[in-house]
């Protein structure tokens, strides 16, 4: 959905016209149009991320079963698909903040004339959120999956207290 609106915006910039104004407004067509499609886009990911998030998890806890203990998978590998799950969730919404910040900005701009650092600004703070929760998953999962990789290397049964 999301690439076949895409598809169509950039035919929709090849007719003609498209660059000029709409009446009484100092935004193009091309513009609005891509607003447009933006915002599609943004509600189709904002929509999808929590789904991202659950396919991910089944995923990865569908390969620590067929994996099995034996295979050095830990022997309690929830946290890791967890925090998996929540970088796919956070990464999606952080994907969405930045084209809503590109898509937008041919619409936002005309108006905002030289306080168009603010919509900067707004962006920034909007794209920090879920890169700060991208950061603390992944910082909460690097002692878990050190571990992990660590028994897997040594040879070592995972959960096992005497490394045998």
């Amino acid at each position: 959905m999301a690439l076949a609106s895409v598809a169509l915006l950039s035919f929709f910039r090849l007719l003609p016209g498209v660059d000029r104004l709409v009446p009484y407004t100092p935004v193009t067509f091309v513009a609005l149009a891509t607003a447009v499609v933006t915002v599609a886009v943004v509600v189709l990911l904002a929509y999808a991320a929590p789904r991202f998030a659950a396919l991910t998890r089944t995923r990865f806890e569908k390969v620590v079963v067929e994996s099995g203990t034996g295979a050095g998978v830990e022997a309690n590998p929830k946290p890791l698909v967890e925090h998996a799950a929540a970088v796919v969730y956070w990464l999606t919404l952080f994907t969405a903040v930045i084209i809503a910040n590109r898509g937008l900005e041919g619409v936002s701009a005309p108006f905002l004339g030289d306080f168009v650092w603010a919509y900067d600004a707004v962006f920034l703070i909007a794209a920090l959120v879920p890169l700060v929760f991208v950061t603390a998953r992944v910082a909460a999962a690097v002692g878990p999956l050190s571990t992990a990789i660590a028994d897997r290397v040594v040879g070592r049964a995972p959960g096992s207290p005497d490394g045998r």
